[in-house]
């Protein structure tokens, strides 16, 4: 739905609606109701009588239900999440919603000026407990500097002012489209895109140019691209996750584009390192302001305009650390490094990110380039790199096994020799009955691989080798165990005490004929099974 509201010039007009009751689709063969409804039995599925009660879904209709008025600029520094805001009267509603997958912590710069302060906030989100949806309301301690947004999660802010909120400024979008599409990429060549027809209506905007593209994983995402003969900053961010659990990766970069290099006719070149995929389609998206609604005041900068990220190293002994810095507000900065008594000076607009460092701790001091009194000091640790941590559990009755991971963004699990990458920290694996082979990597061969045998519904495996030998591999749960053999007379023929969990057991001394094979564990019997000596 966000990225639908994204599109209002396409939009004539759109009512989001979800079937009622739907008794037409109710499955007599297999007396079963639609599932896809706004409403269900109170006694469901125990029977198909009752009162009507409402569904899950009725939490989108309640969570939506309040948001109208006009649209108003609004923006997320981070891609991964989506924003939108609406003004109408004295109220303002402000619409986030998590591409990611965890929890997201949310600096907000609830603009409050000319005088018009907050009176009152009323948080909704919409949000998953377990594996049901859940719909929390509660009102915002003022002020409101920090939310914090579930996985896959929407949520919507209401906010009260004092008095009405007045507009009397435009930002107008429009959308320019290249005249090439879908072009292959060929490593160091360049792909040229030409945009024709572009009008500014002011001397103040901003632009943005989407690229889209289609490349196997492991291939570069990051292009170099120059526009009227500038070369843009590309941000190493997209929407959305890396994609590594489908075939390939598809999606949008979004590249800031200064409004004054924007021209009537428009010449942009593409260019990656390395073979494969293609750039699906090249577009301008064009704002132009009524006023400079950026004017910034460099003395009041938002508290949370410095956002500092740290990437660990790779292992312990690499220098592979990285710090990146983003700011809110887009203007010139000047960042000086201290590193082991050394000073780096780097000048940067928006993104800055520092490489090669090691583990331990550094000095960052960050101004506006115009106003470099106006110094922020920071204290960063960049920590060392963790090993894989890996806890799992086995559900005997179910057979399946849980794993919780730690230590790495992505992870290769191979089990019984079938490998998938996952990038959840709880994972759930159906395991075949009796021996399974677990394997665990993450894209950090520093990490070293987890292995384990993992057995499940099943307490032990016998089999025979071509030397006429007896393997017994237990479940390592039934360590230590005895392992008695009796003939078909229920005589004792032999025992042995397995205080590891594979055995092998000369058969040579026993004739011909069936035998009985008793497992026990603290004087217990937990199993029986024939066996034969040919």
């Amino acid at each position: 739905m966000m990225s639908f509201m994204e599109r209002p010039d396409a939009i004539a007009i759109a009512i989001p609606f979800t079937i009622v009751k739907a008794e037409w689709g109710f499955n007599h063969d297999k007396n079963l109701p639609y599932g896809s409804r706004l409403m269900r039995k109170s006694n469901e599925p125990d029977s198909y009588t009752g009162e009507w009660v409402y569904t899950e879904r009725v939490k989108f209709y309640q969570l939506w239900k309040n948001v109208k008025g006009k649209r108003v600029d609004s923006f997320a520094s981070d891609l991964d999440v989506q924003v939108d805001a609406y003004v109408d009267g004295k109220n303002a509603y402000v619409i986030l919603n998590n591409l990611e997958f965890q929890d997201k912590t949310i600096q907000l710069n609830l603009l409050d000026v000319y005088g018009n302060q907050l009176s009152k906030v009323l948080q909704k989100h919409l949000t998953i407990a377990g594996t049901n949806p859940v719909l929390i309301e509660k009102e915002l301690p003022l002020p409101v500097s920090q939310i914090t947004l579930g996985p896959g999660a929407t949520m919507i802010l209401e906010c009260a002012f004092n008095n009405e909120v007045i507009i009397d400024e435009t930002s107008k979008e429009t959308k320019f489209y290249a005249d090439r599409y879908l072009q292959p990429i060929v490593a160091n060549q360049t792909n040229e895109f030409q945009i024709h027809h572009v009008t500014k209506t002011s001397e103040f905007g901003e632009g943005v140019l989407r690229i889209s593209i289609g490349r196997d994983h492991g291939a570069e995402l990051i292009p170099t691209v120059i526009m009227n003969g500038v070369a843009l900053k590309v941000p190493e961010d997209y929407r959305g996750y890396n994609q590594a659990d489908k075939k390939r990766f598809f999606g949008t970069l979004e590249i800031p584009v200064p409004y004054h290099l924007i021209q009537e006719s428009n010449n942009i070149t593409v260019q990656y390192p390395d073979n494969g995929g293609h750039i699906s389609s090249v577009i301008l998206q064009a704002f132009d302001f009524s006023a400079n609604i950026r004017a910034i005041d460099l003395a009041n900068l938002p508290l949370n305009n410095y956002q500092i990220k740290t990437t660990t190293p790779s292992c312990s002994d690499e220098s592979d650390g990285v710090i990146e810095i983003n700011t809110q507000v887009a203007v010139p900065y000047q960042a000086i490094f201290k590193e082991n008594g050394e000073e780096r000076v780097k000048v940067f607009n928006s993104q800055l990110r520092i490489e090669n460092l090691a583990a331990g701790e550094y000095e960052l001091v960050l101004a506006p380039k115009d106003l470099l009194t106006h110094q922020s000091v920071f204290k960063i640790r960049i920590h060392e790199a963790k090993g894989l941590s890996i806890k799992s559990t086995v559900n005997q009755l179910q057979n399946k096994m849980q794993l919780s991971l730690e230590g790495a963004e992505r992870y290769w699990i191979k089990l019984n020799g079938k490998e998938h990458a996952y990038t959840s920290n709880k994972i759930e694996l159906n395991l075949l009955r009796g021996l399974n082979t677990l394997e665990v990597r993450s894209d950090k061969p520093c990490q070293g691989t987890y292995k384990k045998e993992v057995y499940a519904g099943q307490e032990y495996v016998i089999s025979r080798t071509s030397n006429n030998r007896l393997n017994v591999r237990l479940n390592p749960n039934r360590v230590p165990s005895t392992l008695t053999f009796f003939n078909v007379m229920g005589q004792q023929i032999k025992q042995t005490l397995m205080t590891g969990s594979e055995i092998s057991l000369q058969t040579s001394d026993l004739t011909s004929g069936i035998y009985f094979l008793i497992f026990q564990q603290q004087n217990q019997v937990y199993a029986k099974t024939k066996w034969f000596v040919p």
